[in-house]
C-alpha cells in the first residue's frame, strides 16, 4: 500500500443560484476519472426540486507522504467506481493566466492563525477571502457571483507575507495572483466573475 494523500490543485465552480436561509440543499460528489496528473471529482448542490444551485469540478494531485512528490493517480484512486451514471458537469477546470504586473493593483496579506488548517498551512477557502477583500465591497454586495476558478500552485505556511496582484479582465471579471513575498514564487491564481 502506498502512503499517499490527495491535494487540491484546481477548482472550478458555476453558481446558478445561491441557497436561501434555512433552505435544505443536497450535495452530491463523485469521482469522474483520472489522467496522467490529476484525479477528478465533480460535485453539485441542488434544491428540493433537484434544480442545480452550484456545480463544480475539482482536480486533485496524489502525493507521497514521505517525499512530497507526485505519483500517478491511478495507483491510489484507480480502483474507485466512477460516477458514469451521473450527468457530468459540462465544464473543465482551467489553467489560469498570470496577471500583467504592469497593470495590476498590489495588496499585501500576512497569514494569521485563522487562515490556517490543521496542517499549519492556509486553508484553501481563505484564498477566496483574501481575493474578495481586495475588491470594492460594492462589487460583491451588489452583484451575483457567477463563477470561480482557482489554481493552487504552492502551499502557504503560517507567518508568511503574500503579495496579491489583481487585474480587471472585463466588466465584473477579475484575475488574482498570490506570490510568496520572500521567494517570489506563485502560490495561487483565482478568477472570479460576477453578473
Amino acid at each position: 500500500m502506498i502512503n499517499a494523500f490527495c491535494a487540491l490543485s484546481r477548482f472550478s465552480i458555476r453558481v446558478h443560484r445561491l441557497h436561501k436561509w434555512e433552505e435544505m440543499v443536497q450535495l452530491e460528489t463523485w469521482p469522474v476519472g483520472y489522467n496522467r496528473l490529476f484525479a477528478q471529482r465533480h460535485f453539485r448542490f441542488s434544491d428540493k426540486n433537484n434544480d442545480i444551485l452550484i456545480e463544480g469540478n475539482t482536480d486533485w494531485v496524489v502525493m507521497r507522504f514521505d517525499t512530497r512528490t507526485m505519483i500517478s493517480p491511478q495507483l491510489v484512486v484507480g480502483h474507485l467506481k466512477l460516477g458514469n451514471d451521473i450527468p457530468k458537469v459540462d465544464f473543465e477546470t482551467t489553467k489560469l493566466p498570470l496577471v500583467n504586473a504592469d497593470k495590476a493593483i498590489l495588496h499585501v496579506h500576512k497569514t494569521v492563525y485563522s487562515d490556517l488548517d490543521m496542517n499549519g498551512h492556509v486553508n484553501s477557502l481563505k484564498y477566496l477571502d483574501w481575493c474578495f477583500d481586495c475588491l470594492p465591497s460594492k462589487t460583491i454586495l451588489e452583484n451575483r457571483l457567477k463563477q470561480i476558478d482557482i489554481n493552487f500552485q504552492h502551499e502557504i505556511p503560517a507567518n508568511t507575507m503574500v503579495d496579491i496582484l489583481i487585474s480587471k479582465i472585463a466588466h465584473q471579471d477579475y484575475l488574482f495572483n498570490g506570490y510568496l513575498k520572500e521567494s517570489g514564487q506563485l502560490s495561487f491564481a483565482v478568477r472570479s466573475q460576477f453578473n
